[in-house]
Order: C-alpha cells, then structure tokens, then sequence
C-alpha cells in the first residue's frame, strides 16, 4: 500500500507521472517474479521410496515424498527427476500448495530404462510462480535406488526351452524320492502374502500370523552358461547383449517355477550362482541386474568360480545366440 501511494503522489504531482507509474510497476512486477520462486523452493526437501526389485522398460509402482520444513507456506512447486534412464509417468509432480511443516507423499510411476542399480540421482525442484516470467530451479540429490532386472521374454517355458532342444526336460528320476515335491519353510507374514499360505494353527499358538514358504524338492539340475566376455561379442551390440540375457532369466525362471530343477547360472567372466528352489529367486534376478560385459574373469561375492557338480540340462547363451534370436525375429516379421 505504501508502494502504491508514492506511485500515486507521483502521477498527481509530476506532469509525465502516469509513465513513470507504470514503469514503476512493469519494474515491481519483474522484481516479484524473481524474487518469488527463489523463495519458494527452500527449505524442502524430497524423498524418493522405490521397491528393491524392477523390470527393465516396465512401469512400476513408488512414491514421492515431498517435505516443507520452512515456516511458510509454499506454493506452486514441480518434480522432476534428473537421473539418465530413470523417467517418471507422468513426466512430473505438480504440489498447488504445501503448509508449513507438513509432509505430503504422493504414488507415482516411473521406468527405468537401463539395467542395474538405477533411481533418480537427483531431483529438479522448480517454481515460475506467480507470473511464470521467471522460473528458479534447485536440484535436491537423491540416494533412492533399484535393482533393474533384464525383461522376462512373454513366452511359456516349455516353447523356450523347445527352442534350445529341451523338448521337455524333467523330471528326472532321483533315488528317495517322494510322492510329494513340495517342503516348506515358515517365516512372519508380510503384506501381499495370500492367507492360503497362513500356518493357522502355529499363527493361534504365538499370537502373530506365520505363513508357509513352499519350495520345490529337487527334480533335476541344470546349468545356464551366460557369454559376458566382452572380447566374443561384437563392438556395439549392447542391445544384443541386453536380448540375450532377457532369454537367459527366462530360462531360468521356466526351469526353476516349471520343472522344479536347482539351477546353476554361470558366466563365462563372472562367478556362478546355485538357486535351489523359488524363495531363492532374488539371487536370480540380482546375478543378471549386475552381470556386464567384461574384458576379463573378475572376483565375485556370489559364490564358486566353476561348476563341478553335473547337470542334467545345459544351455549356453552368448553372442551366437543372440545373433540367431535376432535374425529369427526379423524373418517372423517379414514373414
């Protein structure tokens, strides 16, 4: 108000006043709208809560939670994350307002587009507020992030392995073994967990509900050999590589949930990994995040550097397969 009754005594009292009031207040307009969105993007602060686990190129469920630990209302603020191959569905987050010390948390959707240990790195917090002349961005880092997993291929396990000769590979005969191919192991419930799987009568004796984990006894071995030597592979034919590893996981999976076999995964420059049956399965799908090419055998924490114990089943993927896979799905189109 005081602002404007200077401007006034101006126009009354000068006789080119009117220009000089709205010069004035073109000037007081363009101050407001840099000044404003400066102060409107601090003292917040973003976190980012992802699930440990996701698929490459799929969309998948987290949530954002945005902090105003200022003491003033803060309004007009969008999110955007900064991280390469990590992208949110829709782009960004749009907050109208956000009272001061409150904490909102919102779901999003986001995809990761690269395999590996992957999340946002950080995030731009952006406000153009009141007039969108100008627009001040922060940039929040971020230490939220997932494991990418390579894309199970949409196909049966039975056509999979069909496709490598295994027209079907198990069952096969062991001594002692039992009618029933399941055993199972008891841990707390967790959200999600079917109330099929409850053990009622354990859950009624300790007061806290307890669920079976059911596990395959074993039917059968098998071993997956994956090519990641950087020197049998073609220069740049990462994507080919990425395809080969998806076929790979898939195998594995047929194996392991159809057949029941314990499955051995090997690399021909990493260490291999024995899963003995699905509660295991988390080890599967770090062991292909993780696994790269390589110019060379590296130390690994997964566990013994050959495989000495005989298989029933053997499959080999590398770049000749990936090739082959490659030319199959270019002749199905044409065809």
């Amino acid at each position: 108000m005081i602002w404007l009754g200077a401007l006034y005594l101006i126009a009354s009292n000068i006789q080119a006043g009117w220009l000089y009031v709205v010069i004035a207040l073109f000037l007081m307009v363009v101050a407001i709208s840099m000044v404003f969105p400066l102060v409107m993007v601090r003292g917040i602060d973003i976190v980012a809560e992802l699930p440990r686990y996701t698929e490459r190129g799929a969309a998948t469920s987290g949530s954002i939670v945005i902090r105003n630990n200022s003491r003033r209302r803060r309004v007009m603020i969008r999110i955007e994350p900064s991280g390469e191959g990590f992208s949110l569905e829709p782009a960004g987050l749009f907050f109208a307002v956000l009272e001061p010390g409150s904490e909102r948390a919102a779901p999003v959707r986001f995809v990761s587009g690269r395999r590996g240990r992957c999340g946002p790195r950080a995030f731009v917090l952006s406000c153009g507020a009141p007039l969108g002349i100008f627009v001040h961005r922060k940039r929040i880092m971020s230490h939220a992030e997932t494991l990418v997993y390579p894309r199970l291929v949409r196909i049966s396990g039975r056509d999979l392995l069909k496709e490598y000769g295994l027209h079907d590979p198990g069952p096969v005969p062991r001594p002692l073994a039992t009618r029933d191919p399941y055993h199972y192991t008891l841990r707390e419930y967790s959200p999600g967990d079917s109330l099929r799987d409850i053990h009622w009568k354990l859950t009624a004796r300790i007061g806290a509900p307890v669920v079976r984990v059911r596990e395959r006894k074993i039917t059968g071995r098998a071993l997956v050999r994956i090519d990641n030597l950087k020197s049998n592979w073609p220069a740049g034919n990462e994507e080919l590589f990425e395809n080969m590893l998806e076929r790979g996981l898939s195998a594995v999976h047929a194996l392991l949930f159809d057949f029941g076999y314990t499955v051995t995964i090997t690399g021909t420059a990493a260490a291999a990994v024995t899963v003995q049956s699905e509660a295991e399965w988390e080890r599967v799908l770090e062991w292909f995040a993780l696994v790269d090419l390589q110019t060379g055998v590296i130390e690994s924490t997964y566990g013994q550097r050959r495989v000495t114990s005989s298989a029933d089943v053997s499959m080999d993927f590398g770049a000749t397969d990936s090739l082959h896979m490659a030319n199959k799905e270019e002749r199905d189109i044409m065809g």
